[in-house]
């Protein structure tokens, strides 16, 4: 669902009384099965949906196709609706490979060899994406659907040795595998035919009745309304914006038991963003490799603002590894919000109305983590977390009036922040006998600045230089342009460890506890910790 420009749907789901849920999932299953029987129907039809479209996507099922079970005209435009959004959504991605199909080439498929079967080249796919990218908008989240189709048809090539000549070759025909209905295609919460919805502000609940297949298979409405408890966040919602038509949703749990749940839609006004002219502070956010996320502030003068700030998951992952399942239904969309709120908050600590953010261009990743524990982490962290913090992150910045700008991670973890001079990574402090790609501790060799640190911490330094660099070009000329770390007008960052302090209180002890060489902020025990560069048991004399 989109909003315009000054508008922001937002979605919270309620689960249905226990007395509504069998009648709730009877009308979902047999309005799935209508939004398939449709699916099928439009298929041949794919092309049209291309086109320039306007108004809601049952206007254009309507006038495709009828219904392929009539027990009602409201009801059928809701289950058009469903069918017209799964449609749309299957033309983007048509739209997609048609772009793509161009530069598809045997060189994306690595060889089968005698102790490994063939597999995407995924270095030779990212480069080639990377310079269709060049001729296209710089639109990241296109990106990730391009090299999302792009795998698409690697996969199709692997299984049929070769790649396919249309979208309709490369994608099975949609099903929808849950019950979804959007009430939107209705006449609204009073007149409605498919449904009526009231609110009562008075008792803060909400009233639900809506027509289903009785046990015979009887389409009929139902005798008593659902009544429903408003959550706060909702009734605040309704309070600043405007009520939307509700979506019935099957919620599927990990043992194959289902409820039946009402997302409230409710669309608020977005606050104005601050005028660049106006912003002064901006906040850099780095992918990590050994934590997911890394921020750091720096103002519009290239000083640095607090410390650096790392959200790291990896004991959460070792103790969850074995429900995967549950992990991917509850921890990684609760884990994205997470994210999303800490960035905020250290916006609003620092000040911050600009938060920049590593590009979701690194999204796949390659050669990070040891053992089973790591590949699954950074499977994990890069295919389902990155985008849905990155999905997450862009609404929240609009709802709490933030400027979001993707920045370009080429050389952001080989530069150093200090001098701009390049720099190699090791595997740690102590081990500089040999340089490696993905080592966790930067080190600048430059004979007139040395500085050493963490390579996240840098790299979201140097994310906030190139946001800094954006910010004030824009204010000196008026005109937006994207840099990148080699370019002179992207300053070195200084630091004077003004504003250093952490403003949140401690939680715990006010000792300083240590563990593997590290002293940790009291209060804040592997969260906020001090490292050096200097042998253990040095570091730990000299922090007493």
């Amino acid at each position: 669902m989109r909003a315009g420009r000054d508008q922001q749907p937002l979605s919270y789901d309620v689960r249905l009384p226990d007395e509504a849920q069998a009648d709730a999932l009877r009308l979902l299953d047999a309005s799935r099965q209508v939004v398939n029987a449709a699916l099928v129907l439009l298929w041949p039809h794919l092309d049209e949906f291309m086109q320039e479209r306007r108004g809601p996507a049952w206007k254009q099922v309507v006038a495709l196709i009828d219904s392929p079970d009539p027990h009602g005209d409201r009801q059928w435009r809701c289950e058009a609706e469903t069918a017209g959004r799964i449609m749309r959504a299957q033309a983007e991605r048509k739209r997609v490979f048609q772009t793509i199909q161009p530069i598809l080439t045997d060189g994306f498929i690595r060889p089968e060899e005698e102790k490994r079967p063939a597999a995407k080249n995924r270095k030779s796919i990212k480069e080639a994406l990377t310079e269709l990218q060049k001729s296209l908008e710089d639109d990241d989240t296109s990106f990730v659907t391009m090299q999302n189709v792009i795998e698409q048809c690697c996969n199709y090539y692997i299984e049929h040795d070769c790649f396919p000549a249309t979208y309709e070759e490369l994608q099975p025909l949609p099903r929808l595998l849950v019950g979804l209905l959007t009430f939107a295609g209705d006449d609204g919460g009073v007149k409605g035919q498919a449904h009526r919805f009231a609110l009562d502000q008075q008792t803060d609940t909400a009233t639900l009745r809506f027509r289903l297949p009785d046990e015979q298979g009887l389409w009929c409405w139902r005798k008593t309304p659902a009544v429903i408890k408003l959550p706060e966040i909702v009734k605040q919602r309704l309070k600043e914006g405007s009520q939307l038509a509700p979506t019935l949703r099957e919620h599927m749990h990990p043992d194959g038991s289902r409820i039946a749940v009402l997302d409230f839609v409710v669309s608020v006004s977005k606050p104005c963003l601050p005028p660049f002219e106006q912003i002064e502070r901006v906040l850099g956010v780095d992918w990590g490799v050994r934590t997911l996320l890394t921020a750091t502030a720096c103002d519009s003068a290239s000083q640095q603002v607090g410390r650096p700030f790392f959200l790291d998951t990896g004991g959460f992952d070792g103790r969850q590894a074995r429900t995967r399942r549950q992990i991917d239904e509850l921890r990684n969309q609760t884990l994205a919000h997470l994210a999303a709120n800490v960035l905020l908050l250290l916006c609003a600590v620092h000040g911050c109305s600009l938060l920049c953010m590593e590009s979701l261009k690194t999204l796949k990743s390659t050669g990070r983590g040891k053992g089973v524990r790591g590949r699954w982490r950074n499977y994990r962290n890069n295919s389902t977390i990155r985008g849905g913090i990155w999905r997450i992150l862009r609404y929240k910045c609009h709802l709490a009036g933030l400027r979001f700008r993707s920045e370009r991670p080429k050389d952001t973890s080989h530069t150093c922040p200090r001098c701009g001079q390049p720099a190699h990574t090791y595997r740690s402090p102590t081990e500089r006998a040999e340089a490696v790609k993905w080592g966790r501790w930067l080190w600048c060799e430059n004979p007139t600045c040395g500085w050493n640190g963490d390579r996240d911490y840098a790299a979201a330094l140097n994310i906030a230089r190139l946001g800094v660099t954006f910010l004030t070009h824009l204010q000196r000329t008026n005109k937006a342009q994207a840099f990148t770390m080699t370019d002179p007008l992207v300053k070195p960052v200084s630091y004077t460890g003004a504003g250093a302090v952490l403003l949140l209180p401690p939680t715990g002890p006010r000792t300083r506890p240590t563990s593997s060489g590290k002293v940790y902020y009291p209060g804040w025990t592997r969260s906020a910790f001090l490292q050096s560069s200097s042998s253990k048991e040095t570091f730990l004399r000299l922090c007493g």
